[in-house]
């Protein structure tokens, strides 16, 4: 069972009360068939688009919701700081016209990542902000995901940030407007890249939904969907939004007329990106033909832009009909060269790239420039039988099929558990998979979509 199966049980539930239900997963050998699922929404983007709803004093009623964790704690802080939140299959409505305190309750924030995003909201609405710690994969340096940049950002706002122990408050007496460059996040000079960037750029977004006189803008921002999605969201709640690739600019707008106030705003997310990348690597590996249903799929198409020309000139033909995508043909796979940077194929992505290249022609290689370790997946990956050496942010991957021994691998993060999950269902031997419990922060209803295609998935203590 995945968070999509318990939502619902457990999406009023206190911290305290919640315990993983998918700790280790068996995998066991089976022919794979083809099928139907449907993509559910983007999880990177009902973090922003939740975080942005508690700015606002309207009811927001969010569609195409991802039955994820992050969705259930995010919500569960929603109703502790004094909003409502009701979360039902893939419908969440959301009013914040009363929130009652500014504190971040750290048993729930420290078990995801998104909750992240609520310091700006919170600081600009009631004036301060406190916060421990936040959770979610340990793909940064260390361990540790990165923050100071997101308060460098809200300090250009005009806030202030001080620290006592491990709790920091932050303070301010109002957003002023300002114009921030995001280069100045870069980890290059000439290049927007890096672990900052996106932190970066979420975080101006939404400082900028209390700025009230003025102009915030926003230079070289980062321009994936989940920023799409939310300057979509602030265009319906009523922000004046102008973005391109170069420069972003947010105004005040109607939103805080009295018309506006009462009216409910409304979106449906696009279906997640890298559900998608995951399932089509299934597909190509498995040679079985798997029909992914999606919503907004222009804009699935274009953020995928990079990820689909790399499929191709890999040999792998991805195809867009009206509201489905899928792999139209596999030729040969063809080995390639990969430098991850911001503005390419998305860092979640190389690991299944990665995986792919284990059945390409020749010797490939992956450069990681924004998550430079994000690359816990390797020696597991090596347990089932792949050739993949390691040196710095670099991996080289040699052709080689991988073997069917009975084996057990870990994850330790997302991504990881997905990869690790897809390289034993296409494989002969038995797979344990030890921490598989971070699949519920990233796939809504991932074991019952697996199951449809004849997988044998079943969770285990």
């Amino acid at each position: 069972m995945v968070a999509s199966e318990r939502s619902q049980k457990n999406s009023n539930l206190k911290d305290e009360e919640y315990t993983s239900l998918m700790k280790s997963l068996k995998v066991t050998p089976s022919r794979l068939t083809g099928g139907n699922i449907k993509v559910s929404g983007f999880k990177h983007a009902v973090t922003l688009v939740m975080a942005a709803s508690v700015a606002l004093n309207n009811k927001v009623i969010i569609r195409n919701v991802p039955h994820v964790l992050d969705t259930i704690i995010i919500s569960q802080i929603i109703n502790e700081l004094g909003g409502t939140c009701i979360h039902k299959n893939d419908y969440l409505e959301i009013i914040c016209t009363q929130l009652n305190t500014p504190i971040i309750p750290p048993f729930m924030a420290d078990k995801i990542h998104g909750s992240i995003y609520l310091i700006p909201v919170l600081l600009g609405k009631l004036g301060q902000v406190t916060y421990q710690s936040f959770g979610g994969c340990t793909i940064g340096q260390g361990g540790s995901r990165p923050i100071k940049h997101m308060l460098s950002v809200l300090t250009r706002f005009g806030a202030s940030f001080s620290t006592a122990g491990e709790t920091t408050t932050g303070y301010t007496n109002g957003f002023s407007a300002c114009s921030i460059d995001i280069m100045d996040y870069s980890d290059v000079a000439d290049e927007l890249t890096g672990s900052l960037v996106s932190g970066a750029t979420k975080t101006a977004i939404l400082a900028a939904m209390f700025v009230t006189n003025g102009q915030t803008v926003i230079q070289n921002p980062y321009m994936k969907p989940d920023v799409t999605e939310l300057l979509d969201f602030l265009s319906t709640a009523g922000y004046r939004v102008s973005g391109t690739s170069k420069e972003i600019i947010i105004e005040h707008g109607t939103v805080d007329s009295a018309e506006n106030t009462t009216r409910i705003i409304e979106m449906t997310l696009v279906s997640d990106v890298s559900e998608i990348i995951t399932y089509l690597t299934l597909s190509v590996l498995a040679k079985v033909s798997i029909q992914l249903e999606c919503k907004k799929i222009e804009k699935v198409q274009s953020g995928l832009c990079a990820e689909i020309t790399l499929f191709k000139e890999m040999g792998i033909d991805v195809n867009f009909n009206k509201d489905k995508v899928f792999i139209l043909k596999v030729q040969q796979l063809y080995k390639s060269k990969i430098i991850v940077k911001s503005h390419g194929i998305y860092s979640d992505h190389q690991p299944f790239f990665a995986l792919l290249m284990c059945y390409a022609d020749g010797h490939s290689c992956i450069e990681e420039r924004v998550w430079a370790e994000r690359f816990a997946y390797v020696p597991e990956l090596k347990k089932l039988g792949a050739n993949i050496a390691k040196c710095a942010n670099r991996i080289s991957i040699f052709p080689n099929v991988l073997h069917d021994n009975q084996t057990e691998v870990f994850a330790t993060d997302l991504r990881a558990a997905a990869v690790l999950l897809i390289a034993s269902l296409i494989r002969g031997g038995e797979t344990t998979i030890k921490g598989a419990h971070h699949l519920e922060r990233g796939y809504s209803n991932m074991l019952a979509n697996l199951r449809m295609l004849n997988a044998n998935v079943e969770t285990i203590e």
